[in-house]
């Protein structure tokens, strides 16, 4: 072999076996936006990779980039080679004032294994630490104790988040005292609940799983807005939705008229009233659960290939602009309206739009900087008109628009 070939090939083995070794650079941006090697990178999720023989590949797909791997390398491997990113759950290896040795030794052994594996995006801490179930005011683990194992994995891999899921329940100024012991946090709130939905773990006793008043699917909204108070302006907030019935998920308590998915329409409705309210990432839990195929896995598959699909319009900022609002006469109140958020991204101005409530709306928007002309309604196969910086349409219960036009000026 010609000498000079051979140099070559060493030294970009070398450089290939370098790149690897240094591995992914995750930090956060203002905002709470997470950057992934230096761009914003809008987490959708999953707790569990789809049973199907090439799972990793249609995640891919369908538009997901995260999945929990756990300390697999095999995993790990086979999510990068379809080429999303895998987290890895630290769990009870967070509290080292039990144990100590033992689980030291965990942190250091799966940090030195993973943090320079090309698919690695974060690592997770225990899950709902300040929440005790029948016992809410309990923590299951203080925030003191998890802070020493995150001061230890930020000293072993500074280029990975540590991110810490709540529950639905306990006041901000408890959840705020996790944010020492975590990079980003997120919530899980599963608001599809049948009326005779027996008492299983994760309710409350009269069957709640949130606790905030509002118990319908508009609460995932109301708890963007909570945790944006925990964490701050610039810590990412994701949510972790529903893939679930909750009755599958106690199959001795199991009534099967309690057998109730969320649909398609309530899964987009809720996907996108989390972007709306400024939640920096998606992630969905119970889907090992669902028939797949079948109908709720299908509308996860669905909403999530819409949301990749505008990946950069979830991840763009909010648009300086005011606005206004006028409802049509229905023959009933108003309450939280249809909610809105305005992006830029590609050249585009984006509105999105979600009717909160179950009831219909008309609603005229005024404000949004857009252009008069036809906008797209994406999805739809349709287009709508501003006229005069005015745009109005009508939006069925917990109805989504999503529009895009070119903006004014």
């Amino acid at each position: 072999m010609n000498l000079r070939l051979l140099a070559a090939i060493v030294v970009a083995v070398v450089c290939i076996g370098q790149a690897a070794a240094a591995g992914n650079v995750v930090t956060i941006e203002k905002g709470g936006h997470l950057l992934l090697n230096g761009k914003r990178f809008f987490p959708l999720g999953l707790y569990a990779k789809p049973k199907g023989d090439d799972p990793y590949g249609e995640m891919a797909r369908a538009g997901f980039n995260l999945v929990s791997t756990g300390f697999d390398v095999a995993a790990l491997d086979a999510a990068a080679k379809a080429g999303i990113y895998g987290w890895i759950p630290l769990g009870d290896a967070m509290d080292l004032t039990a144990s100590r040795d033992t689980r030291e030794a965990r942190l250091r052994e799966v940090t030195a294994g993973a943090k320079d594996h090309p698919a690695l995006l974060m690592y997770e801490s225990v899950d709902e630490p300040a929440w005790t179930w029948k016992e809410p005011a309990k923590p299951r683990v203080t925030a003191d104790q998890l802070a020493t194992g995150y001061a230890l994995v930020k000293q072993l891999d500074p280029n990975h988040p540590v991110t810490l899921n709540h529950a639905p329940q306990n006041t901000v100024g408890t959840l705020r005292r996790y944010n020492a012991a975590c990079d980003a946090i997120s919530v899980d709130i599963y608001p599809i609940i049948p009326p005779d939905m027996v008492h299983v773990y994760g309710l409350t006793a009269d069957r709640r799983h949130g606790d905030l008043r509002n118990q319908t699917p508009s609460c995932v909204g109301e708890y963007v807005d909570k945790m944006r108070q925990v964490a701050g302006p610039d810590r990412p907030v994701w949510m972790v939705l529903q893939g679930f019935a909750w009755a599958d998920l106690d199959a001795e308590a199991k009534v099967q008229s309690s057998v109730v998915y969320p649909t398609y329409e309530k899964t987009r409705y809720m996907a996108w009233q989390s972007v709306i309210h400024g939640c920096n990432g998606i992630i969905y839990w119970g889907t090992y659960t669902l028939e797949q195929p079948g109908d709720c896995w299908s509308g996860i598959l669905r909403t999530v290939r819409e949301l990749a699909d505008l990946h950069d319009v979830l991840a763009a900022d909010e648009a300086p602009v005011t606005i206004e609002k006028e409802y049509d006469e229905m023959g009933y109140s108003i309450d939280a309206g249809v909610e809105t958020s305005v992006r830029d991204a590609g050249g585009y101005r984006y509105l999105l739009a979600a009717n909160s409530s179950i009831d219909a709306a008309g609603v005229t928007f005024a404000g949004l900087g857009l252009a008069d002309g036809e906008v797209e309604a994406l999805g739809e196969g349709r287009t709508a008109a501003v006229k005069g910086g005015r745009l109005h349409d009508a939006f069925g219960g917990l109805g989504v628009h999503i529009y895009r036009g070119r903006k004014s000026g």
